[in-house]
């Protein structure tokens, strides 16, 4: 299979891109964090054939890419120019595109202003408003055991993150809503290599607050106009809860929900081959079936 790796010049720096296969079509790989390098989602890679390519890079400020030190860059209009200089990259007039976290964010505001660009969309584990990131986050929380639960609200109410009682209350509630299954390499590797400084500047320090630059972000009441079909996917035990997920995909006009259920937010992992499977099948049914 064919690899290529090369560098793309964005709004504030360049980025690095590997491209999986060839061929005249390509799905575009958004990944998560922010800050996250793409290295996580490396099952994805699977989806390339000989007539489609898979194109991943990380973002501006994490991974391979350059960090520079501006924290004005660190903004959504920002990151989908810089998505926009991606996509034009492949040289492709239309991709698909795979968002997953923060991607799938990104990848949803990206098919709000650049809908030409987009043929089909993954909304993965993902939300329309940093709100529903906000209420699906506490909800989970509070079904903790009392104490982590108890841990988690008084962390986020003092803002002592550092405490050893917050910190063994967010490794449960990770160990319940993002991974089902001991870390692969490639997702610990990712995970450790985040760029805190971005995500910082984007969310805040937790999901249970989100109260920087994406506290107010909100495009649910846009999604009607997303013309393009949209697979919407998350686990049953997902920190993107399903009914959320349901909620969202119930706005877009060729919208769909797949829950995985034996998953929680890396279902490309803990249900790797039924979850590329269902991908695959999306990707290739014809664009009036999608």
């Amino acid at each position: 299979m064919a690899l290529s790796k090369f560098h793309v010049e964005v709004p504030g720096g360049r980025v690095a891109v590997t491209s999986h296969g060839e061929g005249p079509d390509a799905l575009v790989v958004v990944h998560g964090g922010p800050g996250c390098p793409s290295r996580y989602l490396s099952p994805l890679r699977e989806l390339a054939t000989p007539g489609r390519r898979v194109v991943f890079w990380d973002q501006l400020g994490c991974g391979d890419s350059e960090g520079p030190d501006d924290a004005s860059l660190w903004t959504m209009d920002r990151f989908v120019l810089e998505m926009a200089a991606v996509v034009e990259a492949t040289g492709l007039t239309k991709v698909d595109v795979f968002g997953h976290s923060w991607g799938g964010m990104l990848a949803q505001q990206f098919a709000l202003d650049h809908p030409a660009k987009v043929r089909r969309l993954v909304v993965a584990s993902s939300a329309a408003a940093s709100d529903t990131i906000r209420k699906d986050s506490w909800a989970l929380a509070d079904a903790l055991p009392a104490p982590h639960a108890a841990a988690i609200r008084a962390g986020e109410e003092s803002g002592d993150r550092r405490s050893p009682h917050y910190r063994c209350a967010v490794r449960a509630f990770h160990a319940r809503h993002m991974c089902l299954v001991e870390y692969p390499e490639d997702v610990a590797v990712s995970f450790r290599e985040t760029a805190m400084n971005v995500l910082d500047a984007l969310l805040g320090p937790s999901d249970f607050s989100i109260d920087n630059r994406l506290r107010d972000w909100d495009i649910r009441s846009r999604l009607g106009s997303i013309e393009a079909p949209v697979l919407v996917t998350c686990g049953r035990h997902d920190q993107a809860r399903p009914e959320s997920a349901r909620a969202l995909a119930a706005r877009l006009p060729r919208g769909r929900l797949q829950v995985f259920e034996k998953s929680a937010h890396l279902a490309f992992w803990e249900e790797r081959d039924t979850y590329l499977a269902a991908l695959a099948s999306f990707l290739e049914a014809p664009l009036a079936d999608s």
